[in-house]
């Protein structure tokens, strides 16, 4: 009875393991929907737009770097330390290495549109540094999450400057 039984685990952990393989990953995003996702029209003047995405940015610990009215960009980044075990076993390709950190680079466009229409697009990067000061890792961020609120948070900072007049 108990051979049964362990034969019985044994299929359904082989069948568990094949169906698991089976599973489709998540396709990749396309130009489009990347654009949609990091892209919003946001109602206000540009002054306030511009201004309101420079607040949001600083309200969520980036620190600007680079800012320009004229052409509407904002560049800033924030820097996360690395945590204590992945200072000494962080591994790449060519071994293990350690991690000294990470910093998340945000890179903002804010379009005019008209008088009470702006447009903001967002582009977030992910830099991953060994002690060494070279980059480990580099990667473009695409989470709905992250995108959704930052933009939530510029609409919302928008009517608060309106609403006060500024």
């Amino acid at each position: 009875m108990k051979l049964n039984r362990f034969f019985t685990v044994i299929a359904a952990s082989t069948l568990l393991l094949i169906t698991a393989g089976c599973i489709q990953q998540e396709a990749p995003l396309s130009p489009l929907q990347k654009r949609q996702m990091s892209t919003r029209l946001i109602e206000g003047r540009y002054d306030d737009v511009f201004a309101a995405t420079m607040t949001v940015a600083q309200d969520h610990e980036y620190i600007l770097k680079q800012t320009n009215k004229d052409t509407g960009l904002i560049t800033a980044e924030v820097n996360k330390d690395a945590g204590f075990a992945s200072k000494f076993f962080t591994s790449n390709k060519y071994g293990y290495t350690s991690n000294s950190g990470t910093k998340v680079e945000l890179s903002v466009v804010v379009s005019k549109i008209n008088a009470t229409k702006s447009e903001v697009r967002l582009s977030i990067e992910e830099k991953v540094y060994n002690s060494n000061g070279g980059t480990t890792s580099s990667r473009q961020l695409y989470d709905m999450q992250t995108f959704s609120t930052l933009l939530n948070d510029i609409s919302t900072e928008v009517k608060r400057r309106e609403a006060l007049g500024r």
